[in-house]
Formats: structure tokens, sequence, C-alpha cells
């Protein structure tokens, strides 16, 4: 059993590797200033993208970027930037209160009271304002056969207890495009900075300092993940449509990787409802039927190219709220 599960960790893990994380706003409660360098910096876990697909990993790889690119289009504009500079300020009379610097805490919190009221008058019926977006790609280098003998170790090993063995597994068992967006809640924080100023005034230090985390504490971070292996399906499908007329055969095994990468999703846990890898499955077996037929697949590939994009779309659309 150990044996195996060492195994395991070392295909799933293989070639993964973390660059540092630029900038990150803490998910606590911001005992430590965030670094003032640009928002939005992608953490990359690559793995290798294969080559074995019936096109090139570098395309993959472009695909792949588009689609992030795509995603930081949708959510980096809506970062506010005096939002992010409303939780910096309070942060730093967090980390003032700590070193008894009450005239910098104070002076810090109504600089971030003056802010406040600017977004309030600019956004007077807006709830969350967005101070912060990551996109985070994490590529897992591993196939069907090997997630499946996971999956069945993980079942195993949560059946004897070893929850710990269980998680270290499961940690692995990701490869996806992840969007977290970072909310700075507008009906908490006024009434905070308020009341610490008041709470600062009364010599309350301690008091004070509590108020400003709890309400740090409060940041909303929401979350989705769009699966690498469905858009991968995705590049292949509109691969093999733009040849299929001068090279079925190439064509088809596109397709049948496409299928191969939608198997993997699945396996993954990448959407519970079984019927929408299904649909996409039986219209790919159906294009690779008509393709060794040597029939007319326009229709049925744009078909197919409309139905994967609505099902890559899906996943975001089931983003939720993070843990802090």
């Amino acid at each position: 059993m150990q044996k195996l599960l060492v195994t395991l960790l070392l295909l799933l893990g293989m070639n993964l590797t973390a660059q540092s994380n630029l900038f990150a706003l803490s998910q606590t409660k911001f005992q430590k200033l965030p670094s003032k360098k640009p928002l939005g910096i992608e953490q990359h876990h690559q793995g290798t993208l294969p080559d074995t697909l019936g096109v090139g990993s570098d395309t993959l790889r472009t695909q792949i970027e588009a689609e992030v690119n795509r995603q930081k289009a949708t959510v980096f504009p809506q970062r506010i930037k005096e939002a992010l500079q409303v939780v910096l300020e309070i942060q730093g009379a967090v980390q003032a209160l700590q070193k008894h610097q009450i005239a910098v805490a104070r002076d810090s919190l109504i600089r971030a009271q003056r802010k406040l009221q600017t977004l309030l008058s600019r956004y007077p019926d807006v709830k969350f304002i967005p101070i912060d977006a990551n996109v985070e790609v994490i590529n897992l280098a591993a196939g069907p056969d090997t997630i499946k003998a996971a999956r069945k170790l993980v079942k195993e090993l949560i059946a004897q207890g070893k929850l710990q063995a269980a998680r270290k597994l499961l940690d692995n068992l990701v490869s996806e495009i992840r969007v977290t967006t970072t909310y700075l809640p507008m009906v908490t924080f006024p009434e905070a900075v308020q009341k610490a100023l008041q709470l600062i005034q009364q010599k309350q230090v301690a008091k004070a300092r509590q108020v400003l985390e709890e309400a740090l504490a409060t940041l909303e971070i929401l979350e989705y993940a769009i699966p690498l292996p469905v858009i991968i399906a995705e590049s292949l499908v509109s691969e093999a449509a733009a040849i299929a007329d001068s090279s079925a055969d190439l064509a088809i095994r596109m397709l049948q990787n496409a299928r191969r990468q939608l198997e993997i999703a699945r396996l993954l846990g990448y959407s519970m409802d079984n019927n929408q890898y299904q649909h996409l499955l039986t219209q790919i077996d159906h294009l690779q039927t008509e393709l060794r037929k040597g029939h007319q697949t326009k229709t049925p590939f744009q078909k197919l190219k409309k139905d994967i994009r609505e099902f890559k779309e899906s996943f975001k659309r089931s983003g939720k709220r993070a843990k802090k």
C-alpha cells in the first residue's frame, strides 16, 4: 500500500513546479501587508503537455494561454484601485496599532475613511467591490489509468482512516485554470473604520485593533475553475474541424484524443452531471463515424464546438465562495 501511494504521488506530481506568487492577498486576518507589486500575477504549476494528441504541445499551450488571457480580460478590469487602497490602509493601521503607533494608525484610518466615502458616492448600490483577481494554472500530467488508480486508492485510504494520506493524493488530482477574485464588502467596512477611530479616541487600542481585524476577515473571496482537459478537448475539436476535409484520419485521431481528455475531466470530478459528458462523447463518436464514411461534417462540427464551449463556460457560472 505504501509503495503504491508513493508511486502514484510521483506520477501525479511529475514535472509540477511552482513559480513564486508575486502578489497574494492574505485570506485570513491580513496580519502582514501585501506586496505592492502589480496585481493578478499567475501562479503556474506546469506539467508537461503531451505531444501525442495529434496536435503539438506548443499549439495546446497557446490555446491555454489564450484562455488564461480571456479570463484575465473578464476579471482584471473589474478591480477598483481605491478599494484595494482601503484594505492597505486598514492593514497599515493594524500594523501601527501592534507597534503602539497610535497617530500613524489614526492617519491611516482617516485616509481609508475618505476613500470609502468616495467609493460610496461613486457606487451607492454596490455591496461588494472587487479589489484583486488572480489566475492560476495547474496542469496535471497523468492519464485516465493513473487517475483511476488514485481514485481507488483514495477510497481505500479513507476506509482505513488514513485521511491525511488520502488528502495528499486528492491535492494532486487537479488540472485547471483557477480564477480567484477578492471583494471588499461595503456594508461592514465604513462602520468598522468609524468605530475603530472612536475606540482609538477613547484610548481603547486593543478593541480598535480587534474591530479592524474582524473587518478584514469579512473580505469575500469567490473562486471558479475551468478544467484544463476540457480546454484541451475544445482545442482538439477545433483543430480536427479545420483539417477534416483534407486529412480525415488525423481528424479522427484528434477527436479520439478529445474524447480521452473529456474522460480525464470526468474522472477528476469536474461536474458530476454525467449527461453533459455523455452528450459530448456521443457527438464525437458520431463525427468519427461520419469522417470514416467520407461524409460532410461541417454542421456536426459546428454543433460540437458550440456545445463544448458552452460546457466550458458552465464551470465559470458555477463558481463558489472560497475558504478563507
